[in-house]
Formats: structure tokens, sequence, C-alpha cells
């Protein structure tokens, strides 16, 4: 995903588009944020190839490699 995505702590979602093959996006903060049926926040996320990914769990992946099976990852909204 490094070659898709930089972190970024400017960016809203905490990522941005580098790689992406619709390079209008390149550049620009990647994700969206997700609510939760009482209209609160819940976490962002982004799509990339049809399939949502979490992006604190990106974000994670991205910096300090592959996530532990057992490890949770949390995200602070």
């Amino acid at each position: 995903m490094q070659d898709i995505f930089k972190v970024d702590n400017t960016s809203p979602s905490g990522i941005l588009w580098i790689g992406s093959k619709k390079y209008k996006l390149n550049g620009k903060p990647a994700g969206y944020i997700q609510y939760r049926e009482n209209g609160k926040p819940k976490k962002w996320s982004v799509e990339f190839n049809g399939k949502n990914y979490a992006v604190h769990r990106l974000v994670w992946e991205i910096t300090k490699g592959v996530i532990p099976s057992q490890m949770e990852i949390d995200h602070l909204y």
C-alpha cells in the first residue's frame, strides 16, 4: 500500500493518494468518514480496487508493517 498511499498528518484522514491510476487524486486526501446509525462519526475508510480499508489500519501497515494477528489497532475519533 506504500506505493498507493502516503501517511500525512495534514490530511483530514491521515493519508494522501500518491499512486492512484486516477492521477487527479494524487496528492489529495484519501478516504471518507463512516458514520454510526446515530449520525456520529465512526472511522475513516478508503476504497481501493473495490475493497474498503480502515485508514487507521493502513497507517499502521504503511509505517510499521504487517499487523500481528493477535493485535487490535485502535482508532481515535
